[in-house]
């Protein structure tokens, strides 16, 4: 779980915000032998050509709003 808090804001305030995250390893160049459907719930291991397409797929669990909050945080550091 990615946690972001503004700085200067204590880690219980109430502009903390959590986001379920999910890890990807990217090979360029190899190709990669798909992996077990409970494999992919908690890792991607992909070649970066197919990354693309998993988003795409992938159904979005954010909102517009979280989405942007996120970056500007992300984007301060």
């Amino acid at each position: 779980m990615l946690k972001l808090i503004p700085s200067g804001m204590s880690s219980y305030g109430p502009c903390r915000k959590s986001y379920g995250i999910k890890p990807v390893i990217v090979f360029p160049g190899w190709f990669v032998e798909p992996l077990s459907a409970q494999q992919k719930e908690t890792l991607w291991i992909l070649n970066p050509k197919v990354l693309p397409s998993f988003l795409q797929r992938t159904p979005s669990q954010l909102s517009s709003e979280q989405i942007h909050l996120a970056a500007y945080h992300l984007s301060r550091h």
